[in-house]
């Protein structure tokens, strides 16, 4: 369940940078939000009100970040993979896009999460181009929805610290043959000699796994 839209998102970041997440007109009307409109911007707020993710302080007429709303992207209560996860599920994002708006100040810990979320299969990276330079791009894959489909279910913001296990390793393999089947840069001999490199990697890992599990039965015995 998407708990945001993206001008949600663009509004809550907004109040997320200011000093006590408040925002008012004026902080507005020099952001990129400008270009809405105001009725588009004022149906918004509204809206926001209405989940009690922000609330109208009437003595400044200012609008302040609600706790809820600080909770979904922004607490440090909340561990950062569950915090990508639920970014992707409203906008695909690059590193740089996730810094600025979940207010992290260094590459290394997103990088960690990524990659953890990637081996889990839950969310992929692909290259696009973006402000006219390529850069990867992260997306969130069925899997990762299923798991905060579940997280939102529970009703709780209690996450346990290490990354949930899902679908893995053998859920990127197929994603990364179903990329390389449907390429159209690729010529038909690259494609092959790809997918022969792909299905050489999960028969090592299928028998990497094999003789894990054997190990296991002659300890135990």
């Amino acid at each position: 369940m998407r708990m945001l839209g993206t001008i949600d998102l663009e509004i809550l970041q907004l109040a997320a940078a200011a000093a006590g997440g408040r925002i008012n007109e004026s902080a507005i009307e020099h952001s990129a939000l400008s270009r809405l409109g105001v009725g588009r911007i004022l149906d918004a707020l509204a809206s926001l009100r209405d989940r009690d993710l922000l609330r109208l302080d009437k003595d400044s007429g200012s609008f302040v970040m609600t706790d809820t709303a600080h909770a979904i992207l922004w607490s440090d209560s909340i561990p950062l993979w569950a915090r990508i996860l639920r970014l992707l599920e409203i906008r695909s994002c690059g590193i740089v896009d996730m810094m600025a708006i979940l207010r992290i100040g260094r590459h290394g810990p997103l990088e960690e999460a990524l990659g953890g979320l990637q081996r889990e299969g839950f969310v992929m990276a692909a290259p696009q181009i973006r402000d006219g330079s390529p850069q990867k791009v992260y997306e969130i894959l069925p899997e990762g929805i299923e798991r905060m489909d579940v997280i939102s279910k529970e009703g709780s913001c209690t996450y346990a610290s290490q990354i949930p296990k899902g679908p893995g390793t053998h859920n990127l393999i197929n994603e990364i043959e179903r990329i390389v089947s449907a390429s159209r840069t690729m010529s038909a001999d690259e494609r092959r000699a790809v997918l022969q490199k792909v299905s050489g990697l999960r028969d090592m890992i299928g028998a990497s796994h094999a003789e894990s599990a054997t190990g296991a039965g002659t300890d135990e015995s």
